[in-house]
């Protein structure tokens, strides 16, 4: 028995709105279990593949969206980055504050959202790390534009992708086998369209596929364009 083409675009569409609703609980209610299940589906590589972006920072004052438990804040500020975050979490913010707190590092922490940033053009780098939705969004890309200053670094790790299609690893099986990635040219042609939109807001963007063991780590890379500081001045 086939179902019909408009029965199945109506039963994507409900796993799509299920596994919204799946992500809100684990970003909110269930916070205390987000370690636990990145873990799991990563096969405990998460926190390492966080790590990977890094070697991108430019400057020293960096504003990571979405910072979650606060891996990546207590990392950056350990290597002496002056590190701010933004999240609307406040589960989130009360777990990365507990984290950060104990580890005597400094909390420089905002509960807000993407698409209004309550910071000025003073960032060097804007990093987020495996983002929803949000990072999509023509609004907060352009709070991006806004709040980097000229010539700032934006490094947003979309995901990964089975790094060898010959591999065996369970990791890589997993992710085969789960279809994270399902329908390649329609991704690609995603990642297009959200680098021609961070083109026209002044970010000129490129995608990295970075191999990393058994998968490769989406990387998008952008450099906010120098030219509206020079006009700002102008003005």
């Amino acid at each position: 028995m086939t179902l019909p083409s408009q029965t199945l675009v109506c039963f994507s569409g409900f796993l799509q709105k299920l596994l919204r609703f799946v992500y809100y609980l684990l970003y909110h209610s269930f916070a205390w279990t987000y370690d636990l299940v990145s873990g799991m589906v990563s096969l405990g590589h998460w926190n390492n593949w966080v790590k990977e972006v890094i070697p991108f920072m430019r400057g020293k004052k960096i504003l990571e969206l979405g910072f979650g438990p606060g891996h990546l804040q207590l990392e950056l500020t350990s290597r002496g980055f002056q590190t701010f975050g933004l999240d609307e979490s406040p589960q989130m913010a009360k777990l990365a504050s507990r984290k950060l707190k104990l580890n005597d590092s400094s909390i420089n922490l905002v509960r807000g959202l993407s698409l209004y940033l309550p910071f000025s053009s003073c960032f060097d780098t804007i990093v987020a790390t495996f983002p929803s939705d949000y990072i999509f969004a023509l609004g907060t890309i352009r709070e991006i534009t806004r709040a980097l200053v000229p010539g700032g670094r934006l490094i947003v790790l979309l995901g990964v992708s089975p790094g060898n299609p010959n591999s065996r690893s369970k990791l890589a099986n997993l992710l085969s086998n789960a279809k994270l990635l399902s329908g390649v040219e329609r991704f690609n042609r995603k990642l297009e369209q959200l680098c021609n939109i961070y083109g026209d807001e002044g970010i000129k963007t490129d995608i990295l596929r970075i191999p990393k063991g058994s998968v490769t780590l989406l990387v998008l890379l952008g450099e906010k364009s120098t030219l509206q500081g020079n006009m700002a001045n102008i003005a």
